[in-house]
């Protein structure tokens, strides 16, 4: 064990000592459970950092891997703390299901490098230090019962890579309820969607920290992109921006919000799209806010 760190409750714990960039746990096939385990790479900066906590891939043509199981499960110190599958054309690499799962100190959290990525469940989350959390390269298929995040800079990335996105368009959705952000979060931003990839985004029971500063954008989408935000607590101005990419322009509906720092409803979106406000009401006041419906 390195020094500094601590484990309790009788968990096993998986230490890397080996190359940089190498694989901690990697898991073939299908059905598996793993649960109690610790796995602990090196932090940033040592040598011999570990790439890859656990990664889940398939065995070979025609035999797909997935409906594993984590009951219990701490990750810290590796570069990405769990990728799925290896490359774009590895299909059947999913349903993968999470009890309580904590990251520490990673750059990536759960990274999906297969096309269609479907059916990831999350009953608990808890992030620290995390770069980015959700990395989806090609569809995606998320759900989040709980989520609190202290200290990092991406919950979730949806991304424009070649080769990815045109395999995986058709299910890109994800779900996220009862999110927190810390005060020790400060500058985070939820959402970072790159190009144009249809996706289906929805953040119900939110609540973001007094003591957090979204300076920056706290949601980036674009194109045919729907955003749903219900029951947010101190949703701070101006921190939606919405890119219209070829002709199209993103959805996105608060409702049910608490607005901290509410000047005017248009203040909310920035560049080009639809907001609709429906229900909301100003900071901790009874003070509703019309509803209304904007387009820039």
């Amino acid at each position: 064990m390195k020094e500094g760190s601590s484990l309790d409750g009788g968990v096993t714990a998986l230490v890397w000592v080996g190359p940089p960039g190498g694989t901690v746990l990697e898991m073939r096939g299908g059905e598996m459970e793993v649960r109690d385990l610790s796995i602990i790479g090196r932090p940033i900066g040592a040598e011999g950092r570990a790439g890859i906590g656990i990664l889940v891939t398939k065995p070979g043509k025609g035999i797909g891997s997935g409906k594993h199981h984590f009951p219990s499960l701490h990750i810290e110190d590796c570069e990405i703390a769990i990728q799925v599958g290896q490359k774009p054309t590895e299909h059947n690499c999913d349903n993968l299901v999470f009890g309580y799962l904590t990251v520490t100190n990673c750059g990536y959290g759960l990274r999906v490098m297969n096309a269609m990525g479907m059916g990831f469940k999350f009953d608990y989350v808890h992030t620290r230090g995390v770069g980015e959390m959700f990395d989806f390269w090609g569809g995606g298929n998320l759900w989040v019962d709980a989520w609190k995040i202290i200290a990092g800079n991406v919950g979730i990335h949806i991304r424009d890579e070649p080769g990815f996105v045109a395999i995986g368009k058709n299910n890109a959705s994800y779900v996220c309820n009862n999110l927190k952000l810390d005060a020790n979060s400060k500058e985070y931003k939820l959402i970072q969607q790159d190009g144009n990839k249809p996706a289906l985004i929805v953040l119900n029971h939110g609540h973001i920290a007094n003591k957090v500063s979204l300076e920056k954008p706290f949601i980036e989408v674009g194109g045919n992109t729907c955003v749903t935000l219900r029951d947010w607590y101190n949703f701070k101005i101006g921190k939606i921006v919405a890119h219209e990419i070829d002709g199209v322009k993103p959805n996105i509906l608060l409702d049910r919000c608490r607005l901290g720092a509410f000047t005017e409803p248009q203040e909310f979106l920035i560049g080009k799209g639809y907001l609709k406000l429906r229900d909301c009401m100003v900071g901790v006041t009874t003070v509703p806010v019309p509803d209304v419906l904007i387009e820039k």
